[in-house]
């Protein structure tokens, strides 16, 4: 990394940090990305080793975090929480629905599924295996072709 930069933010997710780079770009802050190419291992390596890093110069390091907090914190304190009328669970008045059950918060009604999806739905999950075992069949019957050409060939 560049000598006087700081790390100043890391995530998991490359696409937010390409985010919080623009945001610092477009307020005055050199930003560099570091890590980014590690982060496609994670799962094989431990999520601390696969964060995507944020650097800034050192005296640009206050002002990226106060404009991190300025720009990314969402005020909730104008929100109340209220209750599901259906299932009784606590949900911030910022939402139409229940996250729970999916009942809508103003109506009490329950969130209704059109019934033309659920039929595509269940028809595309019929035919997906009978696919998968189109492909497994085709794949197999290559590799035996490949073997039978490779052993059986005159020399």
């Amino acid at each position: 990394m560049k000598r006087g930069f700081i790390m100043v933010y890391s995530t998991l997710n490359p696409v937010e940090a390409q985010v919080v780079k623009f945001l610092f770009e477009n307020n005055g802050i050199e930003a560099i990305i570091d890590n980014d190419k590690i982060n496609f291992f994670f799962g094989i390596v431990s999520a601390k080793d696969a964060m995507v890093e944020i650097w800034v110069p050192g005296n640009k390091y206050e002002d990226a975090g106060r404009l991190l907090l300025e720009k990314s914190s969402l005020d909730l304190s104008k929100y109340e929480m209220t209750v599901c009328p259906k299932c009784g669970k606590r949900v911030c008045g910022l939402f139409d629905y229940c996250w729970n059950c999916l009942t809508n918060m103003k109506t009490g009604e329950k969130y209704k599924i059109d019934p033309a999806i659920t039929e595509a739905r269940r028809l595309v999950s019929i035919n997906r295996p009978l696919s998968i075992y189109i492909l497994l069949l085709l794949i197999v019957s290559l590799v035996a072709i490949y073997l039978a050409y490779y052993y059986l060939r005159p020399f």
